[in-house]
């Protein structure tokens, strides 16, 4: 998304009314660059989030975008979805994390279906007890990577988690172990 800051804003304030914004010189002095041309996130949906917070923030309000929890999604057969910190990541970091695995396969859903078997990994904080990262590649990936994005932007704790009732029979079922592992590790 490219934008015109004439009438009210610099293109330099854009990028202080957040949604990853950066000015764009080469195009003018006027002129601002929004999602994919500043390669702030890749995904379209990153886009459009950087979108949605100028865009309140031009109309007056005061928005910040926060970038923890954007999905991320190979949309391959079956998807591979992601959110938050991977194991790695949260590693380099330096935080005390913890981690907790489940093979998909394990879910109802994948034996009535007879899906290809897929994984989930979970990525925790132990000092605040709540997810912090999620990386899963399996069928529907890409619309139950939703559960965990909340739960990252959210913070919601994890003894929280334990207590959600999975839809039966679901892929989501594959977070119920992990959640459960992670949660008694900090216990």
């Amino acid at each position: 998304m490219l934008a015109s800051a004439r009438a009210r804003h610099q293109a330099r304030d854009l990028a202080r009314l957040g949604g990853g914004a950066a000015p764009a010189p080469s195009l003018g002095p006027d002129a601002a660059a929004l999602g994919q041309a500043v390669r702030r996130r890749d995904e379209l949906h990153g886009a459009n989030y950087q979108a949605r917070v100028l865009t309140a923030n031009l109309l007056g309000g005061h928005a910040t975008a926060d970038y923890r929890s954007i999905p991320r999604v190979i949309y391959t057969e079956p998807p591979l979805a992601s959110a938050g910190l991977t194991e790695a990541q949260a590693r380099d970091k330096g935080l005390d994390m913890l981690t907790a695995r489940t093979d998909q396969a394990d879910t109802a859903r994948a034996s009535t279906d007879g899906a290809a078997a897929g994984r989930l990994v979970l990525v925790a904080d132990r000092a605040k007890s709540v997810l912090i990262g999620a990386s899963t590649l399996g069928p529907g990936a890409d619309s139950w990577i939703g559960e965990a994005v909340l739960a990252i932007r959210a913070g919601i704790p994890l003894a929280i988690l334990t207590d959600v009732v999975q839809p039966f029979p679901t892929f989501a079922e594959a977070y119920e172990i992990p959640i459960r592992e992670l949660a008694s590790q900090i216990a």
